[in-house]
């Protein structure tokens, strides 16, 4: 457990090396997943749910922060799993998996470059594009705010949980602990962008930020966006999530 409302139940570490950090939340009648890995650990997520205490049958809604392999190619699998769940993402990501669409997703790309398996597949689901800028998504008594965070890619957006006395932001790609981002050489990855998300995530708050990838941060996250602008205020980089 990470809060009351949010559990860690996939990771590269927890349910299989391709998968991005899946995240439950709670929110009492009703549970949500945060991104859905890259499919070949669906059953380990599913697994994972029951050990947090949960019953996998209250999930309804697959939120995804955007459609690269490792956070959305498992979305089709992990929803047919779970029976009723729909898929959400932007209308940019949620066209990739309606369309099984490796090129758009950068699968191809990553496949490529040795990423992922030559054999790897990003399977069609249907996924509505309704996580647009400001709007607000209901998960029983909870509430998460969409926000545009494009940058790593475009479509890529983010999920702000308020709750009494915590701002907790599922940030996918956007920005990882240590004010680290990811930035790569594909085809909608833009700098510029995600100088603009950074500068946006400045004014945020935040106590908590759930990254797709490294450690989690329970408190005291705020100091983890201003180490990126921080680096951007003397026309600087921030570090990189793999540093080479």
């Amino acid at each position: 457990m990470l809060t009351p409302h949010v559990h860690r139940v996939g990771g590269a570490d927890l349910t299989d090396p391709l998968d991005c950090h899946v995240y439950l939340v709670d929110g009492g009648e009703e549970l949500a997943l945060v991104d859905a890995g890259a499919g070949p650990g669906t059953e380990r997520i599913v697994a994972a749910v029951g050990a947090a205490g949960h019953d996998p049958g209250r999930i309804t809604q697959i939120l995804l922060t955007h459609a690269h392999g490792d956070h959305g190619a498992g979305a089709g699998r992990l929803a047919r799993r779970l029976g009723s769940a729909t898929v959400q993402a932007s209308p940019l990501a949620a066209a990739c998996v309606r369309d099984g669409d490796a090129a758009a997703a950068s699968v191809e790309a990553a496949r490529a470059a040795g990423l992922y398996p030559p054999n790897f597949a990003f399977d069609p689901h249907p996924c509505d594009g309704t996580l647009t800028d400001g709007a607000e998504v209901r998960v029983g008594e909870l509430r998460l705010r969409v926000l545009d965070t494009p940058g790593h890619c475009r479509g890529h957006v983010a999920l702000l949980l308020e709750t009494p006395g915590r701002r907790d932001l599922f940030a996918g790609d956007a920005l990882f602990d240590g004010g680290r981002i990811a930035l790569q050489p594909i085809h909608d990855c833009d700098l510029h962008e995600q100088v603009a998300t950074l500068r946006r995530l400045r004014s945020l708050a935040l106590d908590g930020l759930f990254a797709g990838h490294g450690t989690p941060v329970t408190s005291g996250a705020q100091a983890h966006v201003e180490r990126a602008n921080a680096a951007l205020d003397r026309l600087l980089l921030p570090a990189p999530l793999n540093p080479v």
